[in-house]
């Protein structure tokens, strides 16, 4: 719920300005300014592309306060975040929840960023992968349709905003882990994983160098077009190897 200063549409003209074609890029603003980053991103880039921060399990009705997924479709979303670690800690979703959501978004033809990660005390427990594991199973088990592409990104909680650093093997690791589950799940047809904790310049530099690493899911360091163009500097050079 943060604003560039230059605004969504300011912001989205200024980024496209400073990324190219290579490397899909993504961006979630908050929901009124949605239509915006899609109009705006649509006529600088073919690769630039919207996301809703959340949906509805709801197809409709009387839900005050609730997008639908068809809602962000119409307003040009391609893409939405689903299971992020904040819906998670301070709205109590719940897996299977997040699972519903999945299978509205997929429904309307929405690309689902789905987020999975750990706390601190999971992490410092040493069962970080039966979590995550949980997580998806339970999720994925209320999806009865194909989910033609689906985006993980694995969030270690406690290393947002924290001032630890998940290393690049650790990351490997979880990585490797989520792409054995995922190609289990009979209705993934094809699957991409990004990470998501705390990232900048400086660590996606070091983390887009592993393999298991698709792109990043960038939290407030994307409120600043240098530093998440620098992001993108450094997902490009990695692709590109």
């Amino acid at each position: 719920m943060n604003l560039p200063a230059q605004g969504a549409a300011g912001f989205i003209q200024q980024l496209s300005s400073r990324i190219d074609d290579t490397v899909q890029t993504v961006v979630a603003p908050s929901f009124p300014f949605l239509a915006d980053v899609a109009r705006v991103g649509a006529a600088r880039s073919p690769r630039v592309f919207a996301a809703g921060q959340n949906c509805s399990d709801f197809v409709s009705g009387a839900f005050t306060g609730e997008v639908a997924a068809a809602m962000l479709e119409m307003a040009g979303a391609s893409h939405v975040i689903l299971g992020h670690s904040e819906r998670r800690t301070w709205y109590a979703e719940t897996d299977d929840w997040i699972g519903r959501k999945i299978a509205a978004a997929v429904a309307c033809g929405l690309t689902v960023v789905f987020c999975v990660g750990e706390d601190e005390r999971t992490f410092e427990a040493g069962d970080t992968l039966p979590l995550i594991e949980r997580q998806i199973r339970i999720a994925l088990d209320q999806v009865s349709l194909a989910i033609p592409h689906l985006i993980f990104a694995y969030e270690p909680v406690w290393a947002i905003g924290t001032g630890k650093n998940a290393t690049p093997a650790y990351v490997a690791g979880v990585h490797a882990a989520i792409a054995g589950i995922a190609a289990s799940m009979s209705m993934v047809e094809r699957f991409s994983i990004v990470y998501g904790g705390s990232v900048t310049p400086d660590n996606a530099r070091e983390l887009a160098q592993v393999p298991a690493v698709d792109g990043f899911l960038v939290g407030g360091a994307s409120l600043d077009v240098s530093r998440f163009a620098a992001i993108f500097e450094a997902t490009r050079t990695a692709a590109a190897k």
